[in-house]
């Protein structure tokens, strides 16, 4: 119809009005005569039918688009979803395992990750989401050793490194802990958690200057790390930098919400909290 609109204007009206009437017979088989009003009424019957299946499939669409949403309205329901109609495959246990530890569910996350090694030892994130959940609980022996199974099956696992370095930390060991948070940078020098565990480490140590550097490179790569702020309010003060400790005490709980506020202070006695980052 496009191109019989162009040919109009052009002049070439009679050649177009052939051109439509073949369309109109070759179409319905009208035969003779009145070629006219069997295209009008055929046309208005084509649009009449074409319309009825767009609305039709819109319809459909918008009912799908809408339980889709409903299902997806977080990672929980998403990746619940995913279980459901994938109970064989281990990533979506995985991910719900990740889902459910950040919702605090951290029995149940226990239950998926394992249920993901079962079905594909070989997953390095499995491993690394079970020692955050056994950090959770208190494990750190447990999460060492699940950590250290993410690295030999994924050796340029920064986040995992860098866990295993969290692990150490609870362990009181602070050099074995400094060594994986360096390792994490080696691999991924911009990951910012391990910027932000290192400086933890450095602080603890009492070497305040270098935990700050850290705490400023984390700032640097993500300005919206509330830790990192944190720290480095908390690094700032213990060097009697009051305003400069204030400022970033101010940031921190900006960027924070009430949950993560309360979570980040509960370090006491001028501690650094140390919270295992997500991927």
């Amino acid at each position: 119809m496009f191109h019989s609109s162009v040919l109009c204007m052009a002049g070439g009206y009679s050649a177009v009005q052939n051109k439509m009437r073949l369309r109109v017979n070759n179409i319905k088989g009208r035969g003779k005569g009145k070629r006219f009003p069997a295209m009008n009424y055929d046309m208005k019957r084509l649009i009449y039918i074409e319309s009825a299946v767009l609305v039709s499939l819109l319809l459909v669409f918008a009912a799908a688009t809408y339980q889709r949403n409903f299902v997806w309205k977080d990672d929980f329901s998403l990746w619940s979803d995913a279980v459901k109609k994938s109970s064989y495959k281990a990533r979506p246990y995985n991910n719900l395992a990740n889902a459910c530890e950040k919702k605090g569910l951290i029995d149940q996350a226990i239950l998926l990750a394992k249920k993901s090694i079962a079905l594909n030892p070989n997953l390095a994130e499995p491993h690394n989401n079970l020692g955050i959940c056994y950090l959770e609980k208190g494990w750190t022996d447990k999460a060492a050793l699940e950590f250290k199974h993410a690295i030999r099956v994924k050796p340029n696992f920064a986040r995992a490194y860098s866990n295993l370095g969290l692990a150490y930390s609870r362990q009181g060991q602070k050099g074995m802990a400094i060594a994986q948070h360096k390792q994490a940078l080696e691999v991924n020098p911009y990951f910012v958690d391990a910027h932000n565990n290192l400086g933890v480490c450095y602080f603890d140590k009492g070497m305040i200057d270098k935990a700050i550097s850290h705490f400023q490179h984390a700032i640097n790569i993500d300005f919206n790390h509330a830790d990192a702020h944190y720290n480095l309010g908390v690094a700032y003060g213990s060097k009697g930098k009051y305003d400069m400790a204030f400022k970033e005490m101010r940031i921190a709980k900006r960027l924070s919400s009430s949950q993560q506020w309360e979570k980040i202070v509960k370090g006491t006695k001028r501690e650094m909290p140390s919270i295992p980052g997500h991927p």
